[in-house]
């Protein structure tokens, strides 16, 4: 009895409980992210139905990067915009040297300017020749030409930016079409059905991956707040029907170019891009 008591009056405090991993949890811990876990099933389906990643795997994310219950809580990142190479197709070849970009004519014409002043007024600056632009190696022949489809938000249509390995533009009568891997010419047609590949891929792959981070970090409070657990001294946010609204919806260009005839029959025959072969679209 005695012993009983010193445990009870002057043994110290039990330290919370560390969590670390998903099989430590209980049937009651599980369940409490249960709406959330629906919530992200609910908007992935609408889009990406085959990744959509199951309860135990959600879970299983929660406690990656060495995460626990004790650590801090990051907040999700705001979700950056991609840059148009990562959503244009490789389509072939240029045919020959490209003109200077509109940009490198304004830095070139700048810097002719600035390296005149610099001579002063005198034989020196009378005599200045400005120096020529040369070609970019990525606007040289023989170089990969892209051409990206883009959503034209002033009719809802699709319209297609043909570009360098700069992305800067470029007029397609440069360009020789061609399956970069079988060096085997393709058509037009085929080629937009590319760019509508690489680009509906790879704004689901980025939607997908930052919808993830946010039911990630939902997920996160639930558990904390169903724990008692306050790392850093402050409760988390209890996540709501209305964050779950904010899961983005990716804005896809192959169900409108379905309204056109000879994208709508090329969607099925077209061979696979390059970039949808490799592990770069996954």
């Amino acid at each position: 009895m005695a012993s009983d008591g010193i445990a009870r009056n002057g043994g110290a405090a039990p330290g919370p409980r560390v969590v670390s991993h998903y099989h430590e949890l209980n049937e009651d811990e599980l369940s409490c992210a249960d709406d959330v876990v629906e919530a992200y099933r609910q908007a992935t389906l609408g889009y990406d139905p085959e990744s959509v990643l199951s309860r135990e795997m959600l879970w299983n994310h929660v406690f990656e990067n060495d995460w626990d219950v004790t650590k801090p809580l990051p907040p999700p990142t705001a979700a950056p915009t991609l840059p148009h190479k990562h959503v244009a197709a490789i389509v072939g070849w240029l045919n020959q040297d490209l003109p200077p970009s509109t940009c490198a004519v304004r830095r070139n014409k700048a810097k002719n300017k600035e390296a005149k002043k610099a001579l002063g007024k005198g034989k020196a600056a009378d005599k200045f020749v400005d120096e020529p632009i040369r070609v970019a190696c990525h606007r040289k022949r023989g170089q990969p030409a892209f051409l990206r489809a883009r959503l034209r938000a002033t009719t809802n249509g699709i319209e297609w930016f043909w570009a360098d390995g700069n992305s800067k533009g470029i007029d397609p009568v440069f360009v020789d079409l061609e399956d970069v891997d079988t060096h085997e010419k393709v058509d037009l047609t085929t080629a937009q059905a590319w760019a509508l590949d690489v680009h509906d891929a790879a704004i689901r792959r980025h939607i997908r991956d930052y919808n993830l981070e946010k039911i990630i970090y939902w997920m996160r409070c639930r558990l904390l707040r169903n724990l008692g657990t306050t790392p850093g001294g402050q409760r988390p946010p209890m996540p709501i029907a209305l964050d779950f609204a904010s899961l983005e919806r990716p804005n896809l260009l192959w169900p409108l170019a379905m309204e056109l005839p000879a994208l709508r029959d090329a969607r099925e025959t077209h061979p696979t891009h390059s970039w949808l072969r490799s592990d770069s679209c996954k």
